[in-house]
């Protein structure tokens, strides 16, 4: 009785919770022209409730080299849909542009889902850098990104 006993708490222990399965993903956006390093940014509402898409939490916090930073507050803007149902995917494209925070929708975005394109304030050494991203308390991956980029 022991052994399955152990093994049952083995079986249970190795299977991943909910909220593990609900990583925020992170992708990077490479376009031409691109002055800047930009990742779109997918977190999926594993609440109990819709949540608000100008929710501040869903993008609470990120890492670059390991630094933690903050957006400080409101990340959303008017529009459609206001609301982010359970189980569905928030998204935005988040730019480190260099400039200052900065929030917006565009209209192509929101066409293909996304809501929000983010900017904020960094200046990046040229080279190899880590990004990661925190939706309310589960953080993606780290993401490696060489800026400017070599092609």
């Amino acid at each position: 009785m022991r052994p399955i006993a152990c093994l049952l708490c083995v079986l249970f222990a190795s299977v991943p919770s909910y909220q593990s399965a609900v990583r925020p993903s992170v992708i990077p956006v490479v376009g031409s022209g691109q002055t800047a390093p930009a990742f779109l940014l997918e977190c999926r509402n594993a609440s109990s409730s819709s949540l608000s898409r100008n929710d501040g939490r869903w993008i609470a916090e990120y890492r670059i080299d390991g630094r933690s930073l903050s957006l400080g507050g409101n990340v959303g803007s008017s529009g459609v849909p206001s609301m982010i149902a359970v189980g569905e995917v928030w998204s935005a494209i988040f730019a480190l542009n260099g400039h200052a925070n900065d929030t917006s929708e565009d209209p192509n975005y929101v066409a293909m889902g996304i809501f929000l394109r983010v900017s904020t304030a960094q200046q990046l050494e040229p080279g190899r850098h880590q990004i990661a991203f925190r939706c309310f308390d589960s953080w993606s991956d780290s993401v490696a990104f060489v800026w400017p980029p070599r092609f």
